[in-house]
This record gives structure tokens, sequence and C-alpha cells, in this order.
């Protein structure tokens, strides 16, 4: 009996699959800075200064993020395919203004709104963060397919499909806040 239950165990074992794998990140910043004319306000330099646009429209923050997966599986005689191995991984950049060195004026304003501007982003970075895992675990709950193509175009079209979601709420996260302004993310024209 124990020699038994030591032989299904190790056929279980086998064949078990994890339940999901990490997910991976490399998050960078990058900064601008922009100097700030006399005759200019400090929105008017940060707007001018950013390296962001988006259908002919500077923004003065952005997060910009990819996720990626690798399948590796095992496939039966049969030619049946099983997930054997996955590996997610999210590659995000947060771009930000920084305040240009000596200029003392409007210090206290673009503190609140840096601060403001920093945490918009990083929200942004939530929704890339539960995309990523969301595509890992579903992913990982994809049956054993027919064939190793079938289980590789069935990971691929539900990776796109939790991007799309992802890319639906960020738009609409910005839509919703004013692109942050109704968090604080806001300067005096």
């Amino acid at each position: 009996m124990k020699f038994a239950c030591a032989a299904l165990s190790i056929v279980l074992l086998a064949f078990a699959r994890p339940a999901a794998a990490d997910v991976s990140e490399a998050v960078s910043y990058r900064y601008y800075t922009a100097p700030i004319e006399p005759q200019q306000t400090l929105y008017s330099s940060l707007l001018k200064a950013s390296p962001i646009r988006e259908n002919g429209q500077a923004y003065l923050g952005h997060t910009s993020w990819h996720v990626r997966w690798n399948l590796h599986w095992r496939s039966d005689a049969g030619g049946r395919c099983t997930l054997d191995r996955l590996h997610t991984h999210l590659q995000a950049t947060i771009t930000l203004p920084q305040r240009a060195p000596g200029d003392g004026r409007a210090e206290k304003a673009f503190e609140t709104f840096s601060q403001a501007l920093h945490e918009h982003e990083l929200r942004h970075l939530a929704i890339a963060r539960k995309a990523a895992q969301a595509i890992d675990e579903r992913i990982w709950q994809l049956p054993t397919m027919p064939t190793c193509n079938a289980l590789n175009q069935a990971a691929n079209q539900m990776g796109e499909r939790v991007l799309d979601e992802a890319r639906s709420e960020g738009r609409a996260y910005d839509q919703r806040t004013g692109h942050g302004r109704s968090e604080g993310a806001v300067l005096a024209h």
C-alpha cells in the first residue's frame, strides 16, 4: 500500500502544473528638464520641453509599458500540447519632468505637481502590473491543446485580449482624472 501511494504521488507530480509563474519586471525612469524663461509660466516651460507627444498633443508625464510572454510546452506522442513553463515580463518606463537646477521660482507648486503626477503615473504602472499578472494566470489556465500551434495561438490571443483591456482601462483612468489633474497634477497656465 505504501508503494502504491508513493507511485501515485510520483505520477501526480509528473503531471502537475505550477499554479502560476512569477512575473518579472523592469521599471525605469526617464526625466526631462525644462529651463524656465522669465516670460513663461512653469506649465508652459514644461509643456514646451516635454518629449511626450501623442496625436499631436504634448503631455507632462507618461508611463509606457510592454508585456511579453514566452511559452515552453511539451507534447505527447499524439501531438497534444501542454504548457510546461511560462515566463511573463513587464517592461515599463515612467517619464517625468524635473525642475531646472537653480530655479527657485514656483518651487512649492512644482513639488506638489510633481508628486501628484508621479502618483498618477504609478497608477498607470499598477494597471500594467495587473495586466502582466492576468496574462500569466490566464495562460496557465489554458487546457492541453490538440497541437502546440493551437496552444501558442490561444495563449497569444488571450494575452492580446488582456492587453487591450488594460489599454482601455488606462485611457478610462486618464479620462476620469483629466490625465491626473483631478488628483493634483495641475499647474497654473
